[in-house]
């Protein structure tokens, strides 16, 4: 069966998504079907490989950018715990006029053009997992209640 590969809303692949697609399939047949980030690796490496534009090989560069993840994932799973059963996260992404970047979800949530941006996001979100969920039925109730909230 052919397979239209596409990429996500947002997503920073520069490339061809059919052809990525197409190699990220070969890859994991050759491999028992099974990909893991280390295959796609080791097979980006080779200059004339589909995912070699993929990534950065400036070392220097790279370093930096995983940092930079790093910094970020770090800045997402810090909490505040508000009362013995709730926990929120610490911070917040949000973007401004001249940049983007984390303030106290506090503040976020009593800023009203943060508030909506939040409430945006979590949406999308909310939509993002609901297409993926759909491929089982066990999700089916989660899913029509996410979309009549949608509705409102």
């Amino acid at each position: 069966m052919k397979k239209n590969y596409g990429k996500r809303s947002g997503s920073r692949i520069r490339g061809d998504p059919s052809v990525i697609g197409r190699e990220l399939e070969r890859l994991r047949r050759k491999h028992d079907g099974v990909l893991t980030a280390d295959i796609v690796v080791e097979a980006a490496k080779k200059p004339n490989s589909p995912l070699h534009g993929e990534f950065e090989w400036n070392r220097t560069k790279a370093a930096h950018n995983y940092w930079l993840r790093q910094a970020r994932t770090i800045m997402a799973d810090i909490t505040i715990e508000c009362s013995e059963s709730k926990t929120i996260r610490a911070l917040t992404h949000v973007i401004f006029d001249d940049g983007k970047g984390y303030v106290g979800t506090e503040d976020a949530l009593s800023d009203p053009d943060m508030r909506k941006q939040v409430i945006q996001r979590l949406q999308d979100e909310a939509e993002d997992w609901s297409e993926r969920a759909e491929l089982y039925r066990e999700f089916a109730k989660v899913i029509a209640e996410i979309r009549k909230r949608k509705k409102r």
